[in-house]
Order: C-alpha cells, then structure tokens, then sequence
C-alpha cells in the first residue's frame, strides 16, 4: 500500500511538472496566454514579463496589454512583438510598461492610435517604423530615450510633443513624417541626431531650445515647407547639410552670444572659418570680409533664388553650392576665385549668362551640368587663357555655350568681345 501511494505521488508530480513545461519553454521561460494570443517570456530578473510576442494567426484589431502576468508586472514589449501585424488598429500599453523595445511595432501599416503608458522611459530604435496611419501619439511624460528610426515613414504622423525628460533626439528618429507640421522640443533636449527630421517636408517651422549644443547632419534635411530658423547661442556644432533642401526657407538667424556661429543677410556663417555654410532665396552675402568660403551645398535647392552677388572676398565655392537654384538668371564669379568646383550650378535651369575670371584654372565634374539654358559665357581673360582651363566632364551647356572675351577696347580680332561701361554692365563690342 505504502509502494502505491508512493508511486501515485511521484505520477501526480511527474504529470504536474509535463503540464507545466508545456505552457512554458525551459530554454527561455515563454509563457502562452491562448485567451489573449498574446506570448510572454519571464525576464532575467525573474519578477516580471515581457510580452514577447503576439502569436502568428492573431487577427485583433484592438489589443490592450495586461499589466500583470501570473501575478508578475508586464514591464518590458519585445523586440518585433507586433513586428507587421497588419490588422493592429489601436493598441493600449499599460503604466507597469519601462521599455518598448527594437521594432516593438514596425510594419503595423495599419495602426490608427496608441495609448502609451505614462511609465514608458524608452522607445527603441524602428519601434514604429512603417506605421503609415499613425496620425497621433502622446509621448509619455517619463521618456528619456527615443532610438533610431523610432518613428520613421510614419508619414500620418502630423504633431509631436516630446517631454522634457527627454535629452537627446536620436538619428533619423523622425525619419520621412511627411504628414508632420508641429513639433515641440523641449529645454531638456542637448542634441538633435543625424537625420532627424529627414524629409519632414510639411514641417513649417522649428523652435531649437537654449539647451541644445549639437544638430546633426541632415538634422532638417528636405524640410522643404520650413521657412524660418533661429539657432541659439547653446548650439557649438552644425554637422554638414544640416538644413539641406530647405527650399523655402527666408529667414536665418543666429541668436548674439553665439562663439561660433553669426548671421547676416539671412546667411548662416561659421564664425572662425568664415564659412557661408547656409543660405537662402533672401540671402545677401556680406561684402565686409567676414565670408570667405561659400561651403557645399550652401544653397542646395533654393528653387526661388533669383540672383545673388559673390564678394571678392570669397576665395572659394564648395561643391553643389548653388546645386538647383532653378530661378537664378546669371551669376557674376569674382576674381578671387580659382577654382569651380563639382555640380556648383548643376541644374541651374534658368542660368543664361555667367561671368568667369581668369583667375578660375579649374571647372569640377557637371558645375553647369544640366544649365539647359545657358547662351553666354562672358569670360574675362583671352581666348588663349581660356584654353588653358582644365575642364572636367558633363559640362557640355558651359563649352557649347557662346563665349565671349573681355576686351577694353574694341577689338580687330575675330571673335566676340565684352567690356564693363561707366555703370559697370557688361556690354558687347
């Protein structure tokens, strides 16, 4: 009899310990919720869950998260939970949720709106990349991090206020919200990552805090509705294309008390490098010696630039400077000037007459590279000089364009000639 009941216990416990091992994976402590369709997996501190997971043939439309599993906090959702997850329409996170993590919800084309948790410290990198339908979300009052790509191609995405426990907006967070009009950033935030708000084309304008010292390259790249900027004294470092394409854009300034950067005539300037490293279709670019460099792509795509004046201070024009100025008419080259470099005035379609030095000894790769309108060249040096010009490829509208050689008096030579009259306009012999 003792035997018996021995070997009833050891099948009750046997039986247990089966059951038990088929609701939960030993490798990694999975556990199934088959009424919610919902996977969750034990976390390494063993007192709370990650929802791990939502199952493959889970059609919800609405899911709202517990926040208790097993009598346990629902704390963390992990990476790729709702990865795709097509018929999602809303979804509901809970307070006990710290952490969404990497591509939480990415690919949920469909995601209409999203109750966060006012717990939520951390939105990782493409959590919801992909969830083109999100029109609006309420970022929660704790956040302290939002990862790359966090919010990329949300292109319903039309306002965000981010909260002031946040300090770094991360690289491409914002990626492509073309839907994206109003954005608020807060005095917490120090850095504005890569790429930020990329091709944030509907965003009208931008308010940088004092406490931000860093905007990354590309930042506001293709904001191409963002008429206005103001950068602050706080700001120490502007990466390369920063506000590139900002087409639109007619009033740049620079807050005084700046070490490093300065405005004027609506051109952005770095102080110690005398660098025009920002311009737009109202700049006038200072004649007082403070801009010696126009930096590439310095007016990349200021469609409605009509005309500008190059100082002689300027000694050299950084490739793509003027790359798609499609309204400016002609441009005059100043004699301090030697080299032209790579795609300057490519696309430049209502280019019909420029003026060359013969101080220029150099022409980059496709500088008048579809300047489908250039007639005239007026080139002020002889036609000997001009030979001597090393000339790279795809710069067929400059050489097939009627070239003109500055003469003072009228010439006896074949060819055509120009000269400046009492007024300084070119006129033709």
């Amino acid at each position: 009899m003792k035997k018996f009941f021995a070997l009833t216990v050891t099948l009750i416990i046997f039986l247990a310990v089966v059951f038990t091992l088929s609701g939960c994976d030993k490798e990694d402590n999975i556990l199934n919720d088959d009424t919610r369709k919902l996977v969750f997996k034990l976390n390494e501190d063993m007192s709370s869950y990650s929802l791990h997971k939502v199952k493959p043939l889970a059609t919800d439309k609405a899911i709202v998260i517990p926040s208790e599993y097993l009598g346990l906090p629902v704390t963390r959702i992990g990476e790729s939970a709702f990865y795709d997850c097509s018929n999602l329409l809303t979804i509901e996170i809970p307070d006990s949720v710290a952490v969404i993590d990497e591509s939480a919800f990415s690919g949920c084309k469909n995601l209409l709106s999203v109750k966060m948790g006012n717990k939520v410290k951390q939105i990782g990198s493409y959590a919801f990349s992909g969830c083109g339908k999100l029109v609006d979300i309420t970022l929660p009052s704790k956040l302290e991090f939002i990862g790359i790509y966090a919010f990329k191609d949300c292109v319903a995405l039309k306002s965000v206020v981010i909260p002031d426990s946040v300090t770094s907006i991360g690289d491409s967070a914002f990626y492509g919200c073309a839907s994206l009009t109003s954005v608020t950033i807060p005095n917490s935030v120090t850095s504005i990552g890569y790429r930020a708000f990329y091709y944030c084309y509907r965003l009208t304008s931008i308010t940088i805090p004092d406490s931000v010292t860093s905007i990354g390259s590309g930042a506001f790249e293709y904001c191409a509705s963002l008429t206005s900027i103001t950068i602050p004294d706080s700001v120490t470092s502007i990466g390369d294309s920063a506000f590139y394409g900002c087409a639109s854009l007619t009033s740049i300034t620079v807050s005084i008390g700046n070490a490093n950067y300065h405005s004027a005539g609506n051109c952005l300037i770095e102080t110690y490098s005398k660098t025009l490293i920002l311009g737009c279709q109202n700049s006038v670019i200072p004649s007082d010696g403070s801009v010696t460099s126009i930096g590439d792509s310095a007016f990349y795509g200021c469609a409605s630039l009509t005309s500008i004046a190059i100082p002689d201070s300027v000694t050299s024009i950084g490739d793509s400077a003027f790359y798609g100025c499609a309204s400016l008419t002609s441009i005059t080259i100043p004699n301090s000037v030697t080299a032209i470099g790579k795609s300057v005035f490519k696309y430049c379609a209502s280019l019909t007459s420029i003026t060359i030095p013969d101080s220029v000894t150099s022409i980059g790769d496709s500088a008048f590279s579809g300047c489908k309108s250039l007639t005239i060249v007026y080139y002020y040096g002889t036609a000997a000089e001009w030979d001597e010009i090393s000339i790279e490829p795809y710069n067929t509208e400059l050489t097939f364009a009627a070239r003109y050689y500055y003469s003072e008096t009228e010439s006896t030579e074949d060819g055509n000639f120009w000269h400046y009259d009492s007024d300084g306009e070119i006129v033709v012999w």
